[in-house]
């Protein structure tokens, strides 16, 4: 296991009150980067799920062990994130991370779930502080 995977997994088992959320563009790129992977083992789940197995995996079985709530953001958070797309274009984000960058704000949080840092230069505190950027 990566030293990165292992502090989101501890991160995951840590945390005791939260609500985690993710949307359907998130968990539609993640499941898109796995499938078209360009190394075999680049993405291997705890049972060495790879492609099409780890993906189906994801959307399923971790999505419920960890208690995460999907949410299809409507078309006004899709029309919110294109305007700040186009203001924060120099930042690094690319629409996923925007859309998920609005919805954090209008769940009026400033923290969020991932290992790319871009986040915090538009104000979020990025968990688990441990992983850096890969």
């Amino acid at each position: 296991m990566l030293e990165a995977d292992e502090a989101f997994t501890e991160f995951f088992d840590s945390l005791v009150g939260d609500q985690l959320i993710t949307s359907t563009y998130v968990l539609t790129e993640v499941v898109r980067r796995i499938i078209k992977a360009d190394h075999p083992n680049r993405f291997v789940g705890p049972g060495g799920e790879r492609h099409s197995e780890l993906a189906i995996y994801i959307i399923t079985e971790w999505i419920e062990n960890n208690s995460i709530k999907v949410i299809c953001p409507p078309e006004e958070v899709f029309n919110a994130a294109k305007t700040v797309f186009a203001r924060n274009r120099g930042v690094g984000c690319d629409l996923v991370d925007v859309l998920s960058f609005v919805i954090v704000l209008g769940l009026q949080q400033n923290r969020i779930v991932s290992p790319d840092h871009h986040f915090r230069s538009l104000g979020l505190a990025c968990y688990p502080s441990t992983v850096s950027q890969f």
